[in-house]
């Protein structure tokens, strides 16, 4: 099952404001199951964003979703997701990807990295993003990979695709 998160962000964040809740947001995924997309999206139960292009050791970013919200448009599909061999929505209810480091590689880019939180099962992920104005808006896009495996979410299978890519977008207001 190969699964791609887009995550959007709506921030209120302006430069004197050293935190910020996001107070709106949505994750969409797809994922390729038989040969097939299906998209879907799963909640986000909270996100914190601290971002200064002029310091960024103290720059941080937290996201954390619902695991029992992932939809699909496929009741079934999404009740297996949330069961014991994919998400044990039960067991662990969130999802977390937080920011332990984020460095400028160029104009208008950065590498941060974050933990990526699963089932109590943390892996390091490096995610290279772009920061570009758009109006009063700025804009951070980010891809990444990780193996769906490493995060016990299912099993081997000729069907269902390991890698996981995900792709994030965070529209900030100021």
């Amino acid at each position: 099952m190969m699964i791609i998160f887009i995550v959007s962000f709506l921030l209120g964040y302006t430069a004197d404001e050293p935190s910020v809740l996001v107070p709106a947001y949505s994750i969409r995924f797809t994922i390729q199951n038989a040969g097939i997309d299906v998209s879907g999206t799963m909640a986000v139960a909270d996100a914190a964003i601290h971002f200064d292009p002029e310091n960024l050791k103290t720059s941080r970013i937290v996201v954390t979703a619902q695991a029992a919200s992932v939809r699909t448009g496929i009741t079934i599909r999404d009740e297996h997701l949330t069961r014991r061999d994919y998400f044990d929505a039960g067991r662990y209810p969130l999802v977390r990807l937080q920011s332990r480091t984020i460095k400028k590689t160029g104009r208008n880019r950065y590498t941060g990295d974050f933990d990526l939180i699963i089932k109590s099962i943390t892996r390091s992920v490096t995610i290279p993003f772009t920061r570009k104005q758009q109006g009063d808006t700025l804009v951070y896009q980010g891809a990444f990979t990780v193996n769906r495996l490493d995060f016990g979410l299912g099993e081997e299978s000729l069907i269902t695709g390991n890698i996981v890519a995900v792709t994030v977008e965070a529209h900030v207001v100021h």
